[in-house]
């Protein structure tokens, strides 16, 4: 019985962050233009074809119709999470190495 309740909590702030991301990205999009959200549309589709291709995203995840099962659903958001982590952890090293380059000294 603990283990539901905490089960439940747990899925509970997980769907209030998810919300809130996507109303954030829902704001985001408002303010952008034609071209930039057709970029966006470009680099999502791009994504979405690796993904697939992959075997990270089934198909029945972004079809029409039946919503995929609850366990896949979250096994699929599990991935997406640890992949924007690892995103942006690989960022965060790369700026760092870049800080850290010796930069050209310029010849008189």
């Amino acid at each position: 019985m603990l283990g539901n309740w905490m089960k439940r909590k747990i899925e509970i702030i997980a769907d209030k962050n998810a919300k809130e991301d996507l109303e954030r990205f829902v704001l985001s999009l408002q303010g952008q233009s034609a071209q930039e959200i057709g970029l966006l549309v470009a680099i999502a589709t791009v994504l979405r074809s690796r993904l697939e291709a992959d075997g990270k995203l089934p198909e029945s995840v972004l079809g029409v119709g039946m919503p995929a099962p609850e366990r896949e659903q979250a096994d699929i958001q599990l991935h997406f999470s640890n992949l924007v982590r690892a995103f942006r952890a690989n960022t965060r090293l790369r700026a760092h190495h870049k800080r850290n380059e010796p930069q050209p000294q310029e010849s008189k």
